[in-house]
């Protein structure tokens, strides 16, 4: 009989390996969430793409591109593939440098493009032919419309943060310029005057709680009401503000309404 059936004892020290074993597996599962890649940083990130023509538009193979985020310094570089295309990924927001060169071609020098969080930039250059000490420089211009992305977004930069007015100094009370955005209520309910409270708003007609908040790609929404920002920043302290109003990519979960990235300002070099 005691060698078919488990004692009490036995019972009782099973059910105690049991849970150590459960316990032991809950801590590796949690470690392994934690050390895992996070995909919302992705939406703090901006890319380059790009196409590189000879003066009879057809595709220069094998170009040398190198961008240089001017702040930093930092320096990335990639080659144009098979069609002339080249793509640049994750890519810290700030301004950059873009040359592209080719024996036998002039250089391409564009200057002052700026690349912003979840956006992607396209800077096509055209190469003519001559010596590779020669340059041909351009300045970019703010792309007018998003052609990279189906997504539908718009920008709230810095400059416009500090010269606009509003009556609590927050970038909640700008984003009623947004297509879309219904007006926030409370006017004084945040802001600067209590900071760790952010306006409610809502766009295309969706709920004050099915939007998200992340700063610096953490979600900052109130855990209790999920209708708040857990805290504000100051807009001297907001490099820009990027507002996903439809069509959101994959990375940009979470949220059934828009989706409002804060990036803060970082140092130079």
């Amino acid at each position: 009989m005691n060698n078919c059936c488990v004692s009490r004892e036995g019972l009782k020290l099973l059910t105690h390996k049991g849970r150590l074993l459960f316990l032991g597996v809950l801590a590796v599962v949690f470690f392994v969430a934690l050390s895992g890649p996070s995909a919302n940083a992705q939406v703090t990130l901006g890319s380059m793409v790009g196409s590189v023509t000879d003066a009879s538009r057809a595709a220069v193979v094998g170009a040398d591109v190198k961008i240089t985020q001017t702040d930093t310094n930092d320096v990335r570089t990639t080659q144009t593939n098979d069609t002339g295309a080249y793509t640049i990924p994750t890519l810290t927001p700030g301004p950059y440098r873009v040359e592209v060169s080719k024996q036998g071609f002039r250089a391409f020098v564009a200057s002052d493009v700026v690349v912003s969080q979840n956006t992607v930039v396209r800077v096509d250059a055209q190469l003519q032919v001559g010596s590779t000490t020669e340059t041909v420089n351009v300045t970019a211009d703010a792309a007018v419309l998003q052609t990279e992305r189906a997504d539908v977004h718009a920008e709230v930069s810095s400059t416009t943060l500090i010269d606009l007015p509003q009556p609590n100094r927050t970038y909640s009370g700008l984003l009623e310029m947004v297509p879309g955005t219904t007006p926030p209520a409370g006017q004084i309910s945040g802001g600067t005057n209590n900071p760790d409270k952010g306006m409610n708003f809502s766009f295309n007609g969706t709920g004050t709680s099915s939007s998200t908040i992340r700063v610096e790609g953490i979600n900052a929404m109130n855990l209790r009401s999920q209708s708040n920002q857990s805290y504000v920043p100051s807009i001297e302290a907001i490099a820009n503000v990027n507002v996903t109003t439809s069509a959101a990519d994959a990375e940009q979960g979470m949220a059934g309404g828009a989706t409002v990235s804060v990036q803060l300002k970082s140092g130079t070099n």
